[in-house]
């Protein structure tokens, strides 16, 4: 199972490589526009997934706490980007320390309403790289609604 997930986040990031070339071109207004799906916009829906990797990699499995700073406006492209590569150099850096073993690892952990939830290491990862590619989709879906192509993402 730890090669697959290792494979899985390689493709996750190289689609994001793939998906910031074309986002840096974007218009800001395009960007930024209220499309009614995902996290809104585009902008929104990437700082989620960002959020994301930032909560489930650096507080619940590694618990060296979250990398983002707070925002009042998400940043342009260019600059989440630069943000990203910081999470997903941690992301990258936990997956190489990993074991099988590990994998099968039993966590509790207590959601803010208090309550307690048990996973294993290898359950909350698959979560998280299954969660973005559920929300790279609605970017892609997204940028197909403002007229552009998108470029190719899947995993063959």
């Amino acid at each position: 199972m730890l090669d697959a997930i290792r494979v899985l986040s390689e493709h996750t990031g190289e689609v994001r490589r793939r998906l910031f070339e074309i986002l840096v071109t974007l218009p800001e207004e395009e960007y930024r526009r209220d499309l009614g799906t995902g996290h809104r916009a585009i902008s929104g829906t990437l700082w989620h997934m960002a959020g994301a990797e930032d909560y489930w990699i650096g507080r619940v499995l590694t618990g060296k706490g979250p990398m983002l700073p707070d925002v009042e406006r998400v940043p342009l492209p260019a600059d989440l980007q630069k943000l990203w590569a910081g999470l997903a150099a941690r992301t990258r850096e936990y997956l190489d320390s990993l074991t099988e073993t590990e994998l099968g690892r039993e966590i509790e952990w207590h959601w803010s309403s208090g309550q307690a939830v048990h996973f294993t290491v290898g359950k909350a990862l698959l979560h998280f790289l299954t969660h973005e590619i559920h929300h790279r989709g609605q970017v892609i879906a997204m940028y197909r609604q403002l007229g552009h192509e998108p470029p190719e993402v899947d995993f063959i």
